[in-house]
């Protein structure tokens, strides 16, 4: 009868165990998909932030397809880069830079200006410093504009050849040069 009963015992035991390896199993896997939702869900929601980013930063206006508006006075010239914000927040920390033909890009823009912040729904007229170029003022080897918008994201806009390319995130590369080189 002893037999017996030890036996009951050890099947229900083995059984009990059975289950809870497979409870354990089960919650171990319900946490991974959980996981892997969560994952597939942040990563759905940062794409869904960069549209959202791209989108305001487009906003931002760059004079046009002319982008440098270029004037010679009798003894020097000036510079200028018209900004206009359509967005509905500042966007702060704009700089405007242009390198002249022949400069190594490598080094800060000879021509640079800057405006700490240009409100929303505004057009700012940044006017360069540097030395200005003796009778000559050209689209030299490359210009951009780079800004922060109110979600700290960096963007660029660079002149080329084929025209303004951008807005696109400024993680402080060298600008693109104006002059694309032929590969033929």
């Amino acid at each position: 009868m002893i037999l017996a009963q030890t036996q009951e015992v050890n099947a229900v035991e083995i059984w009990a165990a059975v289950g809870q390896w497979a409870g354990a199993i089960a919650a171990a896997g319900a946490a991974i998909v959980a996981l892997i939702i969560s994952g597939r869900e942040g990563r759905r929601q940062r794409r869904a932030e960069a549209v959202r980013a791209l989108a305001q930063a487009r906003l931002v206006e760059v004079d046009g397809p002319a982008f440098w508006v270029v004037s010679e006075g009798p003894t020097r010239s000036e510079v200028r880069a018209l900004i206009v914000n359509h967005g509905a927040q500042p966007i702060i920390n704009v700089h405007a830079e242009l390198w002249p033909v022949r400069e190594d890009l490598n080094e800060p823009a000879r021509f640079r200006a800057h405006a700490p912040f240009i409100r929303a729904n505004d057009t700012h007229r940044m006017d360069f410093e540097g030395n200005p170029v003796d009778g000559l003022v050209e689209i030299g080897r490359a210009a951009r504009v780079r800004w922060s918008d109110a979600e700290g994201n960096q963007w660029q806009v660079c002149l080329t050849e084929q025209g303004l390319q951008g807005p696109e995130p400024f993680t402080g590369q060298l600008p693109t040069p104006y002059r694309q080189r032929r590969t033929s």
